[in-house]
């Protein structure tokens, strides 16, 4: 790279920018953190995944198995974000759902 294709002040911004996301990313997790640290708030999680369908079997047969790999899916997503505030606030998640006789 040239000196003439060097741009400082985009560089500046790039960082800026990462630092924002790095920022916006932790203040995410530390809100779950948080939910997670009460009962009422691994309740309201537990409710949210079983509505999403990751503990059934999406196949109907029919086009109905789109919708409800969707619906899986973002179950999933919500599963990543509770193990990546920790690994084990899933299992806890799970013990207790069971123990709601759910």
């Amino acid at each position: 790279m040239s000196k003439q294709d060097y741009d400082p002040l985009s560089a500046d911004i790039s960082t800026d920018a990462s630092k924002e996301q790095k920022n916006k990313r932790l203040k995410e997790l530390e809100d779950l953190r948080f939910v997670l640290s009460d009962q009422r708030g691994r309740r309201v999680i537990n409710r949210l995944l079983a509505k999403t369908g990751v503990y059934r079997n999406p196949f109907t047969g029919n086009s109905e198995t789109y919708f409800r790999c969707g619906e899986m899916n973002v179950g999933q997503y919500v599963i990543a974000e509770v193990q990546a505030v920790s690994p084990d606030s899933y299992a806890n998640l799970l013990k207790e759902f069971k123990e709601d006789g759910n």
